[in-house]
């Protein structure tokens, strides 16, 4: 459920840049887009990775001092966030295919559609980097709660 509000508020997110790009009579992002996408996609997933590995160790340092395991869920958010991501990478393909294909030439009422999903890919790619972020301040919070009760 998490996933699909996640998705929905990127896709509004995304018409209402798509909208005011047309409005400014702009090009900018989606032709932005069509050429870094799949670039900044894989530099926010290493962003991604990266963090995580080091959330991963200190929650391993956590369980190793409790001697208790409660990240069950929280590592399985983790995989799910780079399983997402992948997602993103095949799905960035897919709507370039269709975005330069002859097809969509022919269907133009259908361009505007294609580029909103093409800056919802982005959108929702940086709400997975914002909230694997905030994967560390939560566990400095959990940490700090710890060491209060020692």
């Amino acid at each position: 459920m998490k996933i699909l509000k996640n998705i929905l508020i990127s896709i509004a997110l995304s018409f209402i840049i798509i909208q005011f790009q047309m409005f400014l009579q702009s090009d900018y992002i989606v032709s932005f887009l069509k050429q870094n996408l799949i670039t900044l996609i894989l530099a926010l997933m290493a962003i991604n990775t990266t963090t995580l590995s080091i959330v991963l160790t200190k929650i391993r340092e956590l369980i190793d001092k409790t001697n208790y395991d409660t990240f069950n869920s929280t590592k399985k958010e983790m995989i799910l966030s780079i399983k997402e991501q992948i997602v993103l990478v095949v799905t960035s393909i897919i709507i370039f295919i269709v975005s330069d294909s002859n097809w969509l030439k022919l269907n133009l009422q259908y361009k505007q559609l294609i580029d909103t999903f093409c800056v919802t890919i982005f959108v929702y790619d940086l709400w997975i980097l914002f909230d694997t972020s905030k994967s560390i301040f939560i566990l400095l919070d959990f940490n700090k709660k710890l060491k209060e009760k020692e």
